[in-house]
């Protein structure tokens, strides 16, 4: 509680990212029993900006590939839930966006924001272990605080990079200099944007070294969803040799076969992780295979 308390205090230093009111009308048309698609287009349709992001991430691979050119068309092609989780992906990139950000890394950033969000949603749909929505939701936002926490420190980002390039748990970096991580930072500001509690919880301790640390089963398979899709995600990029924002969990390195088609070294909190989302060696292998269609699109 301390840390996400000193955490909170910090980004209220830099503000944390509002959120947008037309998301705070969209959730509460979005919560009715029978929400009313009109209100719902006619909403999205006022912020010009928004409707445009929105078409063009309903038209992603994922999503419709290409076949929408109007927000009624978003709506009907997508379905509801997927639809809000489009809109707030929009409404997160227009939010974490800065003028004084380096803008490869934001696009390199965004780019991983969304092949995470991607990679989510597909697990949670083959596996059954988690709502879709939910799993989107929580690979948009994993990652959120990095751009916050590279305006408040100087030098964050080299700090970052230095993790990657050295394969060193970035979250023991951040705390030992920082006193505070992404992981907890990104718990906060999904908090302010009232993010379903599974999705926040879930975002709070996704490099922790044991899944065991969540207690609810329903936030632990949302958790096992983005360690395993995070895991993956690393492996194709760096397969195409592209290198990667995020680096896996302090613990995932016993999935480097991933990048040599080699059987996994599972130990037992890879047995967790599997257990909880139902799945075998060659689940893992065949999920593999669709995330790597996603990342290489």
């Amino acid at each position: 509680m301390q840390k996400t308390e000193y955490t909170k205090k910090i980004l209220e230093s830099i503000g944390i990212p509002s959120q947008p009111l037309f998301l705070l009308s969209l959730q509460e048309e979005f919560s009715k029993k029978v929400p009313d698609f009109h209100n719902i287009i006619n909403i999205v349709e006022k912020d010009v900006s928004l409707s445009a992001r929105l078409i063009r991430v309903a038209n992603s691979p994922f999503f419709a590939g290409g076949r929408i050119e109007t927000i009624e068309q978003a709506l009907r092609m997508v379905g509801i839930d997927n639809f809000y989780s489009i809109i707030l992906a929009a409404a997160l990139k227009e939010a974490m966006s800065e003028k004084d950000l380096d803008k490869e890394f934001f696009e390199f950033f965004w780019s991983h924001t969304e092949l995470m969000a991607a990679a989510c949603a597909y697990i949670a749909r083959r596996t059954r272990s988690a709502p879709e929505g939910y799993a989107y939701m929580t690979g948009l936002f994993h990652d959120c605080a990095v751009p916050l926490l590279i305006k408040r420190f100087d030098g964050y980002l080299k700090v970052f990079r230095l993790a990657l390039r050295l394969n060193y748990p970035v979250v023991e970096i951040e705390n030992d200099i920082y006193k505070t991580d992404h992981c907890i930072a990104g718990f906060v500001i999904a908090t302010s944007w009232h993010l379903p509690k599974p999705v926040s919880y879930a975002i709070k301790y996704h490099h922790y070294p044991d899944i065991d640390i969540y207690e609810s089963p329903e936030i632990r398979k949302l958790a096992s969803t983005l360690i395993l899709a995070e895991t993956i995600v690393y492996a194709g990029s760096m397969q195409q040799n592209a290198g990667n924002f995020e680096i896996e969990p302090s613990w995932g390195r016993t999935l480097d076969s991933f990048l040599m088609n080699n059987p996994i070294d599972f130990d037992s909190r890879w047995a967790k992780i599997m257990s909880d989302l139902g799945i075998d060696e060659e689940d893992v292998f065949s999920i593999r295979e669709k995330v790597f269609e996603i990342i290489t699109r």
